[in-house]
């Protein structure tokens, strides 16, 4: 697999191509229909993959207008094993647990 580059390794060249096909993309976009996830969305941030400490995890809901018009990749995001339904309905239900745990306290 190449060597992910960090931005401050890429060339000159790399980075020109790099802004030229996000212009590229940017008026292409202006012409197609969009399409948003349905309903409420939240973004989970914090250590989602250890699902022992939860006390990490922050829930925040956003705009899919915003968040989704540009598309972003990491490296993680191809890892499958990483992005099944049942990782996060685990960790939304300790999440839910310990929220309940703090309010009857």
């Amino acid at each position: 697999a190449p060597k992910q580059k960090n931005l401050d390794e890429m060339s000159v060249d790399d980075l020109r191509w790099c802004a030229s096909t996000l212009h590229s993309l940017q008026a292409f976009d202006t012409t197609t229909e969009k399409f948003y996830p349905p309903g409420r969305v939240l973004h989970m941030r914090g250590n989602l993959f250890s699902l022992n400490n939860v006390e990490e995890v922050t829930l925040t809901e956003i705009q899919p207008e915003v968040a989704f018009r540009d598309l972003k990749l990491h490296p993680r995001m191809f890892d499958l094993s990483l992005h099944i339904p049942h990782r996060y309905e685990v960790l939304l239900s300790r999440i839910w647990c310990n929220a309940n745990k703090k309010k009857v306290k």
